[in-house]
């Protein structure tokens, strides 16, 4: 399910275990008034059949790879409520490239992602992109060790 322009910058919702997208209709076409809202029903909920593979966070996880790269999105936000969380979380540890802002909410699962080193990465790459290339010249380490420093203080 996809709500709002397309032109818009991309939301991926990642609805909660029990449910499908369609139990946060009004919530979802809220966020449709800003932003591209893609909400898929995970394999095995609400309209979609199950995958008939392995059931884990990082089977959801590539399913959702794969929505955003059929859907020709380069980066999302991505959202999710509850096992949403979860496995919101494991795709941004996945597919970083794919994500744009990680919102939480409630999260649950995942114990294999690490919540301050996937931050530590994002600091790293904000650090980098804050120097360009030109200016890099081959101090991506300082860079790194900065943005190390910044998060230990």
């Amino acid at each position: 399910m996809d709500r709002g322009a397309r032109d818009a910058e991309p939301l991926l919702f990642v609805h909660c275990w029990g449910v499908s997208c369609a139990a946060f209709g009004a919530f979802l076409d809220r966020l449709a008034e800003h932003y591209w809202v893609i909400a898929p029903d995970l394999p095995g909920f609400g309209r979609s059949p199950a995958s008939g593979g392995a059931v884990s966070y990082q089977a959801y996880a590539d399913v959702l790879a794969g929505v955003v790269a059929d859907l020709g999105i380069e980066r999302a936000h991505v959202a999710g409520l509850s096992m949403g969380g979860g496995i919101a979380l494991t795709f941004a540890a996945r597919h970083p490239e794919r994500v744009r802002m990680l919102l939480l909410m409630a999260p649950t699962g995942c114990p294999e992602v690490s919540l301050p080193r996937l931050a530590c990465n994002r600091m790293i790459e904000l650090a980098e992109q804050a120097l360009s290339p030109a200016q890099l010249h081959g101090k991506g380490p300082v860079a790194r060790d900065f943005a190390a420093n910044l998060l230990r203080h």
